[in-house]
């Protein structure tokens, strides 16, 4: 827990692409470098939606949360992106479904933009 304690139970790692290449010393193509960025947030998983999906101990839940710190999203971060993620000390993924879209245009972004995703543990799942 840290300066958001008791809400900042998830870290979300966005592995972006800023517009930077680089070449690959061992095959000499051009590759895109990559950069991590980290958001602390507050993530509520519901159980009663779990789905389980096929390969090993897969399960996916629904997900809901709250960007903490940084309070909005970069604009790398789109519908789509996946984050490795930890909530409450569980390992996974999250697939973001939804960035909280805002219908008027002229409405600023809120103080701790509210998201939604498909959370996928690692390991056992259940």
């Amino acid at each position: 827990m840290g300066a958001y304690a008791p809400f900042d139970n998830a870290i979300l790692d966005f592995q972006v692409q800023e517009g930077t290449l680089a070449v690959d010393p061992d095959t000499g193509n051009t590759i895109p470098l990559l950069e991590s960025q980290l958001y602390i947030c507050n993530i509520q998983l519901e159980l009663s939606s779990q789905d389980n999906r096929p390969g090993v101990d897969k399960a996916s839940i629904r997900a809901t949360g709250r960007l903490l710190k940084p309070t909005t999203f970069s604009e790398y971060i789109k519908v789509g992106s996946i984050a490795r993620c930890r909530v409450n000390d569980i390992e996974g993924r999250l697939i973001l479904t939804d960035l909280g879209t805002q219908l008027l245009p002229f409405v600023r972004n809120d103080l701790f933009s509210q998201f939604t995703g498909r959370f996928e543990q690692f390991g056992a799942a259940g």
